[in-house]
Parts: C-alpha cells; sequence; structure tokens
C-alpha cells in the first residue's frame, strides 16, 4: 500500500491511517489537506478526482495503519533535509554523516523515497501538475461545481461563474416560460487577463450571434481563432451532451480551447444553455462553480454570495450592459412560501451582497426580491417541481 503526497509526488509506503474502503472524491481532489490516502496508483487517485462519477467503479484496497499524522509532512522534510545538506557541504561538514529528519522523525530513509518516487516517475523537487476539475450546468439551471457541490440560481441576473485573477466567466441567468420565469443561463461571457483583453460572448439560440469582441462569429459550423492568443473556438453539431434528455435534439455546439488549459463545451439550445467547463485552479477564484478548495460544504448560494456578492459588480460586467429582469406570479408566491426567519436573513444579506451591483449601491425591490429568491431555495436542486407540488405553476410547465 503507497500513500501519494499531492504536494510533491512522492509515494510513501504505509502512510495510511485505517479507513473504510469507499472513495470519496473530494477528499482524493484535495489529498494534502487529510490525513489518509488509501490508494494503490497515482494513476488510480487522477481518474478518482478528475471523473468522480466512477468513483464507484474504481476499486480500492484498505488502507493500513501509520504511524504518520498526514503524509504531506514527508514532502516537507524532504525539502528540509536537501536544504540541510547544502548547507553542510557549503560549510565543509561531513555530509555523509547526516542524517535525514524523514529518517529521524518517521523512520523513512531517503532511499526509500527516492526509489518509490522514481517508481511512479516523479521526482521530489519536481512541481506537481495543477489539479485539474469539472463544473457543468444544465437546464434550470441545475449546477455542479468543480468541488462537487449543487448551489442553486433561480433570479434573475448577471452572475460571476468562475472570478479569478486570471480567468474570468460570467453568466446571465434569464428566466424561461417553461420554468415559469425561474432562471436558466441564457448566455456566458469569457474574458479575464488570459485572454489578453478578448471577450467571447454565447447565448442560446433565442439570444442572438456568438461574438469575438462584439464581431459575430456564428457561421455553422466553422471555427475561429483569436489573432493574438493561443486558442481555437469551434462551432458544430459534436459534443457529448451534459444532459442526457436533450440526447436527441439537434445540436449547436461551441468548442473553446483557451490559455490555461481552459476548456468549454456549450450546448446551445431555444432558449437556454448547457455548458462543461474544466480548468485547474486559479489564483483568488470564486463564483458559482464553487472557490475550487475541494470542501463542497461552502459552495452553497449563500456563502458564494457573502464571498463575491449576489451580481457580478459595476464596472466589471463583460456583457456590453445588464439585461432587463423580470418578477413572475410564480417567484412571488415561492418568496412568500419562504420561511420567515429565512427571508429575514435573506433580506438582510442580500442588502450587502447587492451593494456593489445595484445602482448607487441602492438595490430596487425586484433586485432584492430576485436575490432572497436565491437564498431561499439556493439548497433546492428541484425548485420548479416544488412549484408545481405547491400549486404554484400549471402542471403543464415542463422542468
Amino acid at each position: 500500500m503507497l500513500c501519494i503526497d499531492i504536494d510533491t509526488g512522492i509515494s510513501v509506503p504505509h502512510c495510511c491511517p485505517a479507513k473504510p474502503t469507499r472513495f470519496d472524491p473530494v477528499q482524493a481532489r484535495n489529498c494534502s489537506r487529510h490525513d489518509y490516502r488509501g490508494l494503490e496508483d497515482p494513476r488510480a487517485m487522477e481518474m478518482r478526482y478528475k471523473f468522480p462519477g466512477m468513483a464507484d467503479s474504481v476499486p480500492m484496497q484498505p488502507a493500513q495503519p501509520c504511524a504518520l499524522p498526514c503524509c504531506r509532512m514527508i514532502g516537507c522534510a524532504a525539502m528540509l533535509s536537501l536544504a540541510a545538506l547544502v548547507v553542510m557541504s557549503l560549510m565543509g561538514g561531513p555530509v555523509q554523516t547526516s542524517t535525514t529528519m524523514a529518517e529521524q522523525q518517521f523512520g523513512i530513509s531517503n532511499g526509500e523515497m527516492q526509489s518509490s518516487g522514481q517508481q511512479f516517475g516523479v521526482d521530489a523537487g519536481d512541481t506537481p501538475p495543477p489539479i485539474t476539475g469539472e463544473c457543468t450546468f444544465w437546464g434550470d439551471p441545475h449546477v455542479k461545481t468543480f468541488d462537487g457541490g449543487s448551489p442553486g440560481f433561480y433570479g434573475e441576473g448577471e452572475f460571476y461563474i468562475v472570478k479569478s485573477d486570471t480567468v474570468i466567466i460570467q453568466g446571465r441567468y434569464m428566466g424561461t416560460s417553461w420554468t415559469a420565469g425561474l432562471a436558466a443561463t441564457n448566455s456566458i461571457a469569457v474574458g479575464g487577463p488570459f485572454l489578453a483583453g478578448h471577450v467571447i460572448v454565447v447565448g442560446c439560440l433565442d439570444a442572438g450571434d456568438i461574438t469575438v469582441d462584439d464581431k459575430s462569429i456564428t457561421e455553422f459550423p466553422s471555427t475561429y481563432r483569436l489573432p493574438d492568443v493561443d486558442s481555437t473556438i469551434s462551432y458544430g453539431a459534436e459534443g457529448n451532451v451534459v444532459d442526457n434528455a436533450t440526447s436527441s435534439w439537434e445540436k449547436h455546439v461551441v468548442n473553446m480551447s483557451l490559455p490555461l488549459g481552459v476548456r468549454l463545451e456549450v450546448f446551445r439550445w431555444s432558449n437556454y444553455l448547457d455548458l462543461r467547463l474544466t480548468m485547474s485552479r486559479q489564483p483568488n477564484q470564486d463564483g458559482s462553480c464553487s472557490n475550487f478548495n475541494g470542501d463542497a460544504a461552502d459552495d452553497t448560494t449563500e456563502l458564494i454570495f457573502s464571498r463575491i456578492g449576489a451580481r457580478v459588480p459595476r464596472g466589471e460586467l463583460l456583457f456590453k450592459a445588464r439585461a432587463p429582469l423580470a418578477w413572475t406570479d410564480t417567484e412571488e408566491k415561492l418568496l412568500g412560501a419562504c420561511p420567515d426567519a429565512t427571508k429575514a436573513r435573506a433580506r438582510t444579506e442580500c442588502r450587502g451582497d447587492l451593494a456593489l451591483s445595484s445602482f448607487r449601491g441602492n438595490p430596487s425591490q425586484m433586485e432584492m426580491n430576485l436575490c432572497m429568491l436565491d437564498i431561499c431555495y439556493g439548497k433546492n436542486a428541484h425548485t420548479l417541481s416544488m412549484a408545481k407540488d405547491l400549486g404554484f405553476v400549471p402542471a403543464s410547465v415542463a422542468e
């Protein structure tokens, strides 16, 4: 049994406290924060955190007892040991008599660490590859974050899907007739420093053209490359659908291959989008797709709003203008059904969460209502079904 330290790529024998055999992809994705690792092969771990849906299909053997509190310390010990050897060499000391910190503290020799690293083709000094994750949107909108969370966004407006120091992706969530006014993903805008000032906008078929810097690139099929950025934007009929319910529909798919390994697959349906985003974690990342910290517990709508605001702030919008907002009878009834305590908390939080995005920092009643709806029902992945059960929408409205 081997423990693989994500921070260094070093495999360490017998470094896994006892743990049930069922695999948790969140723990594997953020391995270095946990005290157990029961993995036979780093390739198995990679498969698990990149493809969480396969977690139950990949066998895992029971973890073994271990005296180490955390495998991450092995990589730290190796670095400290190397530093000690360098210092002693410069001082002319007897390097050969120096015992490594790993051996002193953990009973594991440098030779064992080097051989285990070589076994998997990893050197102790190598920088590990960045962790890559997937975030998906489908329907009205259902979201699966990088961390495995499922926040809900039912009010209209412009939101951050990804906000980071490098990559910016914004989403416009708008109500439709088939969702009784509850929001679905209408359009996305991609920009930020990694695109060198360019902005790509893709909307549903009813929303109009696909554009790059306001220039239409909607010809079907077609391929477009940004003039000064290593990127490819293709538009065609090929792609693996995010939602199996759409598998028989005629496909209009935008595939983006962008810098920093960002991959976007956008399915344009008549009045909404489905999308699949694959990327590595970026500095100071947050948004509807989560903060990518390996913890699904902080991926709630309410906590995301508390960190970055409820809507895209003034002056940061990648879209040319904000879309007009609407408030429906169904939404009014849903907000009325929100428990009084939750509604009071939502009112207080939304006043602060909307301060940066609303006109002169004073949100309108409609902006407040839409934000409160998000907080009241953000943990419910099937609010439309619930609204139908409560008689708030006609049963003919499809989910």
